[in-house]
């Protein structure tokens, strides 16, 4: 950490002082010592990875850091009455889980790696095998909505919202997840218009047809941290480069919020109903739908301090050996919101010895940090990092089809020049 980085962490730390005053709801967390702890902590480790993006550029451990503590800071606001009082337990979840997280990242991404490239016996043209898996990957998705529908066809019943997984066939389902995350991944190396056509096809016959919102978010994402690393490398922060990255980040929110407002209104709620289903102490919509996708997760997190674990490492191994049951998120919720961030597998699995489990997660995905520094494929690298910006949301790392897509994007490597971007 340089003097200056130091220097503004002091300066952000004098104004967050006075500002707890101004920011935090009056509610039982406002006198709080624990909820004051957790909002210095967050804050100054937001304002470090903000820093740290501005001048290193884009990394695992800022990327992570600015996402995960922006919405911890925020949690500490309390805007909605269905908060729960903060414990002493809650640091040690809340702050040492992300904490020992990113000191592998750190590590990783602070050693030095001599670049490594593969004598190619087979070179194939990088295009033509883009449109390959392009082809494949349209097809696979028609042939899948031909012989299960479209889950998009039944949002007209508003009694319900029907189960992703009734449009999924086995086998199909997971090769068409693998490919789509590989185009993704592709994008900085192909033609233009290539990976055009393949980000459009993955947001219409995945996030639209499909209603797969978070694959739109991760698209999103990806071409954000994407663009903003490129940028970095080459230029100066402008005003007009900020303006580009709110009107990104304003166009994901927006599509994020109008998929659930729809499906609260679907389910018989006026326009308004998230303030009542989130409690909010705001009287904003949109407010009230960045504060619930962001920062309530923390509160349904800490409905799992007190499930009974199982004390197996399931959730890490899961992907890997599918005779292992991976722990069942989702299931504890407040007022319908269920997402409980990245620790909440781990609880499940390990209970107060979650750090047990953690290192081994935090292993295993600096390897692949390691792997994909190495053989400079970036656009494997901005992939994890989009990733690990969402584990503020819930552990999607670990999901069977992403680990397979991982260790695919690795058999690409002898095969492929990754030493050229062309986007």
């Amino acid at each position: 950490m340089s003097f200056h980085q130091l220097r503004l962490m002091a300066i952000g730390f004098f104004i967050l002082l006075p500002s707890y005053f101004i920011f935090v709801f009056s509610s039982e967390n406002f006198n709080n010592p624990i909820n004051a702890i957790i909002y210095f902590f967050s804050g100054i480790l937001f304002i470090w990875a903000f820093v740290s993006i501005l001048e290193r550029n884009i990394n695992g451990v800022n990327v992570f850091s600015i996402f995960y503590f922006g919405s911890l800071f925020f949690n500490t606001f309390n805007l909605s009455d269905k908060q729960l009082y903060k414990e002493p337990i809650d640091m040690y979840y809340f702050m040492l889980a992300p904490l020992i997280f990113m000191y592998f990242i750190y590590i990783v991404e602070k050693v030095k790696i001599d670049i490594k490239v593969f004598n190619k016996f087979f070179k194939p043209d990088i295009d033509t095998l883009y449109l390959i898996f392009l082809i494949t990957y349209i097809l696979l998705k028609l042939y899948i909505g031909v012989k299960v529908g479209f889950r998009i066809m039944d949002y007209g019943d508003v009694t319900k919202i029907p189960s992703g997984d009734k449009y999924s066939i086995p086998g199909i389902s997971g090769v068409s997840a693998v490919l789509q995350w590989t185009l993704l991944v592709l994008v900085p190396f192909v033609k233009k218009r290539y990976s055009i056509v393949a980000i459009m096809s993955i947001i219409v016959l995945s996030g639209i047809l499909h209603v797969k919102r978070g694959d739109i978010m991760r698209v999103m994402l990806f071409l954000s941290i994407y663009s903003i690393s490129k940028y970095l490398t080459k230029n100066k922060i402008s005003i007009m480069f900020i303006f580009k990255c709110l009107f990104v980040l304003g166009f994901t929110l927006f599509v994020f919020s109008a998929f659930g407002q729809y499906r609260l209104e679907a389910r018989g709620g006026d326009s308004s109903i998230i303030l009542t289903y989130l409690g909010s102490r705001v009287d904003s919509i949109i407010i009230a739908w960045i504060y619930s996708y962001f920062s309530f997760n923390f509160e349904v997190l800490k409905l799992y301090f007190d499930i009974e674990p199982i004390y197996q490492i399931s959730h890490v191994l899961s992907p890997f050996f599918s005779f292992i049951e991976p722990p069942k998120v989702g299931d504890v919720s407040i007022s319908g919101f269920n997402a409980a961030t990245f620790i909440a597998p781990l609880v499940l699995d390990m209970g107060v010895f979650y750090p047990i489990e953690l290192v081994l997660y935090s292993i295993v995905i600096s390897i692949f940090i390691f792997i994909f520094k190495k053989f400079r494929f970036s656009g494997a690298l901005y992939f994890i990092y989009t990733m690990l910006a969402l584990m503020v949301f819930g552990d999607y790392f670990y999901e069977r089809s992403i680990m397979m897509s991982m260790l695919f994007f690795i058999l690409l490597i002898p095969i492929l020049d990754f030493r050229k971007e062309r986007v």
